[in-house]
This record gives structure tokens, sequence and C-alpha cells, in this order.
């Protein structure tokens, strides 16, 4: 590859260039910087790689040996999974020459730092204290530096902080518990951990499979284990002494410390430079690495592994050559096979694994011991590690301000949150429950609304909660409440406390998040007969239920809003269960309507969307309505746009406006934070899914489900890694939807038309008497007019005399006349309804080749009542059927249609046309897709 700027070779660099930076010298000495001197981030890891390059790194780095200026860091990368155990290390090292610094990171695969003592989970990341750091420095000094990976975090702390950090042990600093470290073995024979497939994408690093099986039949005697993810779904190595365990570490709470077992005591671990690598290196396991010539053996390789190299053996290996793509390696062999990596033998393999049974480490039929080196082991604490999330409390606004009651709530008590807020409905199940059982003491999990009513009540309150600032708002409002801070995990302390005391009743609303409530309810299985569990219905808040009340409680009753609190009474003990009172005619029709769009009756979902808002095309009108009824069914919405900016004026409007409830969130990071849904809408940002920034943000995600949105086009999604496996793709017409089945054919799919509100057209009504007259809509510009747009017009009104055209707003190039009427550019759709009220006839035709997916006008003008004549092709194939219009394969077959249709014809038409919108575009559809 040539460099664009001189056209000399750029050597071992073959990628898409995303960035530049350039510096120009004139003849007078005068210096020109051109590049994206906005982005701090680019420009200083550009500044790095200069300095690195030109060996002047150490003439302006800045070092401060004796202290640093921090109280607290929280440190950020989000890489792969053995990049995060290279990332222990530099913290491990921070700590030791900064112990008082209170440290906490955000990465991937939050589970390795389990029982970790440098960290400290309670500490929230904020703007202020996070610090980006990774190991682009050192990778790219490696042909030149001979350090081992486990100085790269280090390095870029330094850099970042402008400190000296002496190095520690180049092994990942992991830590076990006692019980972790004396787990049995999941096997009672000796056996091996193998690997044999790595990130995709990244074709030098591969070993071929045959030689991997020829290497498994090789050794008969040997068990293998096979890891590997779901999701990559390696090919299986065949075998009597194979054991297929694909896919059975990938628990999101329990699959890394599985891991850490499954390694412990194993004989050790076989694969590429990886993962298993660093693993086998944190715990001293032997391992086997296939590594050919791609990275320098100094920064790689760990002592006491057969590290199998090739470098210097080739005339393009005398330096490592770091190439990703299999297309970038000079020298291929077969079937595109590195022969760097080619010339590494099966044999090869059995002889390194001979090696450790010849030598002495390992013996033959016998399972070797627990490493006497590993030391980092800490005592079993009572309780596991709840789920992990670094989650900075976001102040709720007011989502429920409609509500009369909650209104005189607020202003009884100066309350100032909702959405973790008790309802109406929810106070008046929980006050008849404490009034026919004569409650007089209850333990409550989670402050809020509640601990005020019941306190108001007479009732004796004793709350915890864990976020003290959440308690101190409470307190302001009324210092005379008994609240008490917990750590969300400690139940033992919790019952001395109460000790003394009889429990009536425990109603559990706490801690935040469904996931984090194991504890408490547990804790009031021990010490109540009555408890009551509110939001029942998330899949967390079930399975604690299930776990902890099933077996010794009755219930659960349900009831409040949306039936979504649940009382459990014990078994055998004399409890009045509250029954629903019978629902008025007003309250059922509610609730009708609202299982329209809430599946999970009562369950509010946390749901995060991904997309563009540029511009206010039918991507944005979809999304910001699909907020709009998310909202309007009780959910949390969180809106973060792609290019982390809000850009057009009317999307930022409506977020004021009618939107004014969705969290915006302009960064990235909140998407490692915990969510029922993530939804993204990709639109033409599909097109930068391959870029590493979107890899990152988008390889470690933390929802429960996710679904995505691929309105525009494909790209490459169904072969970019982190694009697969997930939940569901949704498509706007099925040409789409057939083009990823071919890449992933076992997805879960849905075609839908554009998500369009359709009230303000379902309003209006066409009168089809007199002329023939063609409307046509479009919201951007010239670009769905063909260039001879102008010659479709003249045809068509040289058809007949009785036939005008309306365009809002038209393409620029056509001028009014007595026969074409246009109107200015509006977004309203009121006016936009009324605009189409004056045709009978929606026209859609589109330059030849143009793929307009909804198209949303289309969707518009069928629910007004417009037939639609239009190319058969896109999305209009999904939308127009031959009850309601005319998909037309040619612009002479459109005219010759227009020539002959009758205004009796267009009225039948019309009528299906509006049938078809009401039962099957309304939104309510997209809701059930998202929840369901």
């Amino acid at each position: 590859m040539e460099c664009p700027i001189c056209q000399k070779s750029l050597g071992n660099f073959n990628e898409e260039i995303v960035s530049h930076l350039a510096v120009f010298k004139g003849a007078s000495g005068t210096n020109h910087v051109h590049g994206p001197i906005e982005d701090k981030e680019v420009i200083k890891e550009f500044t790095h790689d200069i300095l690195s390059h030109a060996g002047l790194e150490n003439d302006f780095k800045e070092v401060s040996a004796s202290g640093i200026n921090r109280k607290e860091i929280v440190f950020r990368n989000r890489q792969r999974i053995g990049d995060m155990l290279m990332f222990t290390c530099a913290i491990r090292d921070f700590k030791a020459a900064f112990p008082k610094v209170r440290v906490n990171i955000l990465s991937t695969a939050m589970h390795i730092w389990d029982h970790n003592p440098h960290i400290d989970r309670t500490l929230l990341h904020t703007e202020e204290n996070i610090v980006k750091i990774g190991p682009g420095k050192l990778t790219n000094a490696s042909n030149r530096l001979d350090w081992h990976f486990a100085n790269a975090y280090r390095l870029s702390i330094e850099d970042a902080l402008g400190v000296s950090i002496p190095q520690g042990l180049s092994r990942p600093d992991i830590w076990l518990t006692e019980e972790e470290f004396n787990a049995p073995p999941v096997e009672k024979h000796p056996y091996w951990i193998i690997v044999i497939t790595g990130e995709k994408g990244w074709g030098c690093k591969m070993y071929p499979f045959e030689k991997w099986q020829e290497f498994i039949t090789l050794n008969p005697d040997t068990l293998f284990y096979q890891l590997g993810t779901r999701e990559d779904n390696p090919p299986r190595l065949q075998g009597n002494n194979v054991v297929d365990y694909v896919g059975k570490t990938q628990d999101k709470n329990t699959g890394i410390r599985d891991l850490y077992k499954l390694f412990l005591n194993a004989e050790g671990s076989i694969g590429l430079v990886s993962f298993h690598m660093h693993l086998s290196g944190a715990l001293y396991k032997p391992a086997i690495v296939v590594a050919g010539a791609r990275e320098p053996v100094s920064f790689t390789r760990y002592e006491g592994h057969r590290y199998l190299s090739t470098d210097g053996c080739l005339p393009c290996a005398v330096k490592a050559c770091w190439h990703c793509n299999i297309d970038t390696c000079s020298n291929l062999v077969g079937n595109k096979v590195p022969k760097c990596v080619d010339i590494i033998t099966p044999q090869d393999l059995t002889n390194a694994l001979n090696s450790y049974y010849i030598g002495g480490r390992l013996v033959r039929s016998k399972q070797s011991a627990k490493p006497k080196e590993f030391k980092n082991i800490v005592k079993t604490p009572d309780k596991a590690p709840e789920k992990i999330t670094t989650e900075v409390k976001v102040k709720d606004r007011d989502r429920q301000k409609n509500d009369a009651e909650l209104i005189a709530w607020r202003s009884q008590f100066g309350y100032p949150f909702d959405s973790g807020s008790i309802h109406s409905k929810d106070w008046i199940f929980l006050e008849k429950i404490i009034d026919e059982n004569k409650i007089k003491t209850i333990v409550e999990f989670g402050v809020g609304l509640s601990t005020l009513l019941m306190h108001k009540k007479g009732i004796n309150v004793i709350s915890f909660d864990t976020y003290p600032k959440w308690i101190e708002k409470i307190h302001k409002i009324n210092p005379d409440l008994d609240i008490r801070l917990w750590d969300g995990i400690d139940i033992d302390k919790i019952k001395e406390q109460l000790a003394t005391l009889t429990i009536d009743m425990v109603f559990v609303d706490g801690p935040s998040g469904g996931q984090t409530r194991g504890p408490s309810t547990q804790c009031a299985s021990e010490i109540s007969d009555i408890v009551i569990i509110h939001n029942s219905y998330g899949s967390d808040e079930k399975n604690w239920q299930e776990m902890h009340l099933e077996k010794e409680f009755d219930g659960p009753e349900k009831g409040g809003r949306w039936n979504g609190t649940s009382l459990w009474g014990r078994k055998l003990g004399n409890i009045k269960l509250a029954p629903l009172e019978p629902k008025t005619e007003k309250e059922s029709d509610e609730l009708r309507k609202l299982e329209r769009v809430v599946i999970a009756a009562g369950f509010q979902q946390t749901i995060k969307i991904v997309s563009t808002a540029r511009g206010w095309g039918g991507c944005a009108r979809s999304i910001t309505t699909i907020m709009k009824y998310l909202l309007a069914a009780g959910h949390k919405v969180e809106f973060i746009p792609f290019r982390n900016k809000v850009s057009s004026r009317e999307f930022k409007e409506i977020l004021k406006t009618d939107l004014k409830d969705v969290k915006v969130t302009e960064d990235y990071e909140t998407l490692h934070e915990s969510c029922d849904v993530l939804f993204v809408y990709a639109d033409d940002f599909v097109w930068e899914f391959t870029t590493p920034e979107m890899a990152e943000v988008f390889s470690s995600l933390n929802a429960d489900r996710k679904i995505m949105m691929l309105n525009y086009r494909r790209g490459k999604v169904g072969e970019i890694e982190w694009t697969k496996g997930w939940d569901k793709y949704m498509f706007l017409n099925s040409s789409q939807e057939k083009e990823l089945l071919k890449k992933l054919p076992e997805s879960k799919t849905k075609v839908l038309a554009p998500c369009t509100d359709l009230s303000e057209f379902l309003n209006v009504g066409i009168d089809f008497a007199g002329s023939i007259r063609l409307v046509r809509h479009s919201s951007q510009g010239d670009t769905k007019f063909a260039k001879d747009f102008g010659i479709e017009v003249e045809n068509i009104l040289n058809s007949r005399n009785d036939l005008n055209m309306f365009f809002l707003p038209g393409p620029s190039f056509i001028s009014d006349t007595n026969r074409i009427i246009k109107f200015k550019r509006t977004a309203e759709a009121k006016t936009i309804a009324n605009f189409l009220t004056a045709g009978n006839l929606f026209w859609y035709s589109l330059p030849k080749g143009y793929m307009d997916m909804g198209p949303r006008v289309i969707i518009e003008a069928l629910a007004v009542g417009l037939p639609v004549i239009a190319d058969n092709w896109g999305g209009a194939v999904d939308r127009v059927t031959p009850e309601c219009g005319w998909l037309c394969n040619s612009k002479e077959e459109m005219v010759q249609i227009i020539k002959n249709v009758t205004v009796a014809e267009l009225e039948k038409k019309g009528k299906a046309a509006r049938e078809r919108a009401i039962a099957e575009f309304i939104p309510e559809k997209w809701i059930k897709e998202i929840l369901c």
C-alpha cells in the first residue's frame, strides 16, 4: 500500500485509512497542520506514535515518581477479553505505586475483576475521574522494544497521568476465592483445554482446522476439552478423546469464573496467541501456543509455555508483521494459510505436549496439583458478588406528571422523583394489605415515595438503601425517617439490627435494578411472613421470587398499577391476601389499550435506542414515534445518537417537547450499562459498523435483548463479528431480510412498515369526485426525483386533460403551472395529512434503481385513503397490494394506468388502502416486536 501523499510504500500497513494527520513545512519555514485537531484523543495517539518512531518519547515525557494529584480514578478500556487480562497488570502496578488513590475500572468482561483488592467498586465514574487508556503505544513499538504485553497498559497510564510506575510481574493479576481455588475438577481424568479459533477477521493468526484435527488424532490417550463461544460456533474436533464444551462458559454472571476454575484444574491449554495463553500464564499453567511469526516473541510469550514461533525462518519474518487480514499476508500457501503458520506441523504440537511429560513437569494419567506459585487467593465472601454495574445514578424525570394523586403527593412532600415511585394504584393495594393485616412494623428495601406514605400513615418503617445521595434527599423531606445505608449484599447485618423487632411485612423495591435484588428478597423471606415485591414482572425479580419465596409462601396475589406488585404470604399463616377489586369499564378499556402496546403487562422496561439524529427523514420520524409510544406505555427510554450528537433542528425540538422524558446521552459509554432492550436503528450509519470504534462500543454490551433494525442497507451486518447473534433483526422490506438470511440463516427476523404515527392521517378523508388528482409528498428535496422527472411529468399530463398534480414540496427543477401546484416543505403531520386530501391518487415514482426501503410517505397516503401507484421494487413491494394500488415495472406502464384509471376504481382501492393501513401499519406492532 502506498502513501496517498508521497506515494512511498507504507510497509506492513495495509488497512482502510480512517483518520490522518499531515504537517507541511513551507519554503519560508512556516508549518501547516492538517487533520482532526478537534479530536484530542486521536491527536494524542498520533503524537505518541510520532515520538515513539522518532525515539524522542523520553525527551517530551513529564515524569513524577513522587506523587499524583488525584484522589480517585476510573480507568477505562473496552478491548478484547485477553487484553483485559493485561489491563489487570497495570492496575496492580499503579496501586503498588499509588496505594492511596481510589481506583475503579470500566472494561469488558467485568467479572475478571471479581475479588480484586486493588479496585473499589463503590467508586462511580464521572466525566472528571475517567481516564481512557490502551495498549496501542507499546504494541506499535513492539518490534523495537523487547517488552512484554504486560507493560502496555502501565505505559498508557504513565502517559495519561504524567507519572512513572515500576513494572511488576509480567502475568495477569487475577484473584480467586478459597472456594474457587479449591473447587474440584470438572472431570476426574487429566484433561487439556484446546481453543482452535480466535478473533474473526484475523486470518493471519489462524491455524488450519485439519492440522488441529490431525494433532487430536496423534494423541488418542490425551483428553481434550474444546472451548469456544456459541456465536463463533467453531468447527468441532472429532474423536473419543474430545469433549465439546463450546458455549458452556458463557453465563453472564459466572462464565468468567467458571473459566478460571476450568483452566486451574486442567493440565494446560492449547491454542493461538489469545486469551487462553494469558489465562494459563496468570495461573502458572502449561500452555502450547501456535504463534507463527505475526507477533514478536518477547511481546506475548510467558515463562513455562511451549511457544511455537517461526520468526526469522522466512524472508518476510525477520521481524513481526502484525498483519490481521489474511489478504495482507505476502507469503500464503495452500488454501490461503500464512507460511509462517503452515510450517508448524501437528507433530510439532505433539512434541511440545510430550515435552511436559518427558521433562517431568506433568505425569501421564495423573491430574496435576494446584499451582503453588499462584498466591492471589482471598477468603470466600458470605455472598457471591452481584452483577457488576458502574452505572451512575441519574435523576429521574416527571414521567407521571399527569397523575392527579402523584401531583398532590409531590405538592405535599416536595417529592422530586418519579419512575422509581409507587403509583397511586400501588399505594391503594399496599394500604389495603396493611389495614387488613393490621401491620405495625415494615422493613423496606429501597426508599422513596412509599417510605413517606407509610410513615405518614403511622407505620414504623425501617428502610434500607444502597445509595447515600438518595437517602440524603429523602431525609431532607423528612428527617425523622429511619433510613439505613446497606451494601446490598450482607443480610446478616440487617438481621442483627432487627433481631429485637417483630417484622410484620417487608416491602422489596430495591436496590435499584432487578438483578441486584437477590439478597433483599432472600432477607425478606427470612424475617417476615408477608412479603411484597414491587415491579415484580422483571425476569430477575421473577427468578428471585422463585428462588426465595415459592417453596414456603402462598401467592403471588397481584395488584397495583398494571398488576405489577406481588403479595406473598407464608404458608399456613393467617395472612389476608388482598383480592383485586373489579375493574370499572373505563379501567378495563384502558388496560385493553395498554395490552396492544405492552406485552408483559406492568413490567416497566429500560430501553436504550441508538440511531442517527442528523436529519428529519423517515428514520428520524420512525425513531421519535417509537420513543413516543414506549413512553406512553410507561417504559424508560434512553436515546444515544450515533456520532454522539443530535444535530437535526426538528429532532432537537421534539426532544424538548413531546419526548422531554427521554434521557438523551451523547456518549456511547452508557451502552455498557445494563438495560432490558437495546434497539439499534442502523440507517446509513451501517457503513461505519466496520470501524474499530464501533467494534469496541458494541462488542461489550449489557442488554438482556438486542435488536437491530436495518432500514437502509445490510452493509457488513452478519459478517462483522459484533453484529452476529442478536436476538432479532428487523427490516422495512423483505428483499433486505433475504440478504441477511444468506449470511445468518438461523436468525430471527421481522419485516415491518416504517413506524408511523397515523392518527392525523386517519382523521381526514378523500373526496374522490371530479378529475384525476395526483399527489406526491417527499421530505428529502430532489434526492428521490430522477433527472428526467420532468419528462415523466409531461408524459402523464399529456395522457389526459382532466389531471392535475400536487407536490409537497416537489422537485426544485419543476415550476408551478395551472396544472402543477407546489406546497412549501413542512414537518407537521396535520398539514401533510390535509395536503394529501387534495388528491385521489398517490404517485410515487423513483429514479431507476433507487432503493427506498420504507417508504413512510406511502404508509401515510394509504392511511388517508389514497390508492398508490409506485415502482415495483424496494419497500413499496411490501406496502402496496393489488387491492390498494399498482406496482409498475416501467414508467410507461405508470402512464398507461393513469391514462385509463377511473374515479370509481380509485375510490374502491382507496377504501382498501385505508383498511390495510389500520390493520397492518399501526405503531403498536413495532412496540410489540421490540418488547417481545
